[in-house]
């Protein structure tokens, strides 16, 4: 009786080995087949989380120590309500920039255009990852003929239409901005298009 039960015992460790072996060799295979390259997935949400950073952080929270042009602007009294959001201020220099252009005063219109353009970059040159570029443009003032292009992240101005057009990926979003100046002026509503691309 005691053969006859051992040669059972054989059999059981025998077939367990062989279950082990199957189990460890289908993880192996379906490791090696789902541990591959990941599928890019294009943030298409990117450009609603960039103007939504830009929408809700206000001029009081930037830090002048780290920012000198922002520092500059707020000394010289360019920035005069540091309640408003980054994409405000923005906003009223363009007003300001469209103002000056509908007065054919050219040299006060690109003044107001740098300021706002140096308010968007010590945002976005930050919030933007590799290896994607931005540009912020403003619309809707009647003063202004056309979009006017705030800021963008892409080194060479000039061929910022180009590198969109050969893209892989565009993302276009937009939000509208409006605000005060002062006690009694308002400006806008304005429309903001954030261009994100790779």
């Amino acid at each position: 009786m005691n053969a006859k039960n051992s040669k059972k015992g054989y059999f059981f460790i025998v077939d367990g080995l062989v279950a082990l072996v199957v189990l460890v060799t289908g993880i192996i295979i379906m490791g090696a087949i789902f541990s591959g390259k990941p599928i890019f997935q294009p943030p298409y949400d990117i450009g609603q989380d960039i103007l939504g950073i830009m929408e809700g952080t206000n001029i009081s929270n930037v830090k002048i120590d780290l920012a000198p042009t922002i520092r500059f602007l707020f000394n010289d009294k360019r920035i005069e309500d540091n309640s408003s959001s980054v994409l405000q201020q923005v906003g009223k220099f363009y007003y300001t920039h469209c103002d000056y252009v509908s007065k054919a005063d050219v040299n006060n219109a690109k003044l107001y255009l740098g300021y706002a353009n140096v308010t968007a970059h010590k945002l976005m040159r930050n919030i933007i990852p590799n290896p994607y570029y931005g540009e912020l443009i403003f619309s809707g003032d009647s003063k202004c003929t056309g979009p006017v292009q705030i800021y963008t992240t892409y080194p060479q101005l000039a061929g910022v239409a180009l590198s969109q057009a050969n893209s892989k990926t565009l993302i276009s979003t937009r939000r509208v901005v409006f605000g005060n100046i002062g006690y009694t002026d308002t400006f806008g509503p304005y429309v903001a298009t954030l261009n994100v691309w790779r």
